[in-house]
């Protein structure tokens, strides 16, 4: 009995060890890279009026994307499930990929000001 909880202790004790080098890995690589696009974001950004169709969360593939933007993204994406608006822009009807941050906050049917950068829904006002 006494061996188990010691394995298990040092079992713990990796994991624990694990979980830190992780979360170092993360705050060392991946924040700089989330803060430089939204650098990014913020500096490419234009303030449009736009009419709000639909949204949904759907695939990249399923949806009037442009073959050229699904390449960009990189493999691991691809199939994952995007917030995708659709919008009026223009004369033109568009399928904008929107912030995870915003998508709750899209009105449908209503005409919106908006900040997008590219085909990326940075704002909704």
């Amino acid at each position: 009995m006494n061996n188990i909880w010691s394995i298990l202790g040092i079992i713990l004790l990796v994991l624990l060890i694990i979980a830190g080098i992780l979360f170092l890995l993360y705050k060392k690589f991946v924040v700089p890279k989330m803060k430089q696009y939204d650098d990014m974001m913020k500096e490419h950004k234009t303030t449009m009026s736009i009419f709000i169709i639909s949204k949904s969360k759907g695939k990249l593939t399923d949806e009037n994307i442009p073959k050229s933007v699904i390449d960009q993204i990189p493999k691991l994406y691809r199939g994952r499930k995007f917030p995708l608006v659709k919008a009026k822009v223009g004369p033109q009807i568009v399928t904008l990929i929107a912030d995870d941050r915003i998508y709750d906050k899209i009105p449908i049917k209503k005409m919106v000001k908006a900040d997008i950068a590219g085909m990326y829904l940075v704002d909704v006002r």
